[in-house]
């Protein structure tokens, strides 16, 4: 294996780890169970996009090499994206269920990082297509996240529990990608 594809080889796998990247997720839906609702939030809004943040800034995007690491990250985020959906949709508990979907949201940003990696010429779109996708990604699970820890039992003013269910079914349906949200946009 030539060096350089020792690299690409490392740089994937390490920060995959922290990405939650099939299959390298096993740590993520016992991360989310275990931790508190807020840090629950920050672990699936913020700290996994750490390893997609490492992934677009060390990767040789455009370097000889490259496009057969592409395919493989292509392969790999589109069976994590059905395995997230597949295995999520059987969660009994809320808190597994958005991890798995967040494993799946993640394996459609991996196979776009497969996607620049493999076509040179378009890594640039890819790029800050991804990077939006993130965004969108971060803001709505963190938002389903925090409403896991809202019961209709914790306020008893009826308007303020008709505000945070409309926030909840707004950041489902963003991360759905109904349209006129950010989810449609990313």
């Amino acid at each position: 294996m030539p060096s350089n594809h020792l690299v690409i080889l490392l740089v994937l796998v390490g920060f995959g780890i922290k990405a939650g990247a099939l299959p390298l997720h096993v740590w993520l839906p016992l991360a989310h169970p275990a931790a508190p609702t807020p840090a629950s939030a920050v672990l699936s809004g913020a700290m996994i996009k750490a390893g997609l943040l490492g992934w677009l800034r060390f990767l040789p995007w455009g370097q000889p090499g490259a496009a057969v690491w592409g395919s493989a990250c292509m392969v790999a985020g589109m069976l994590a994206a059905f395995f997230g959906v597949i295995v999520g949709l059987n969660q009994k508990n809320p808190k597994p269920l958005l991890a798995y979907s967040s494993i799946s949201q993640m394996g459609l940003m991996t196979a776009g990082i497969g996607i620049g990696l493999s076509l040179p010429d378009a890594a640039p779109l890819v790029i800050a297509a991804v990077a939006v996708y993130a965004v969108h990604h971060g803001f709505a699970k963190g938002a389903l996240f925090l409403s896991v820890g809202f019961t209709s039992s914790t306020t008893r003013n009826y308007w303020m529990r008709v505000f945070l269910r409309g926030g909840t079914c707004l950041a489902a349906l963003a991360l759905a990608g109904a349209p006129f949200t950010s989810g449609m946009i990313a």
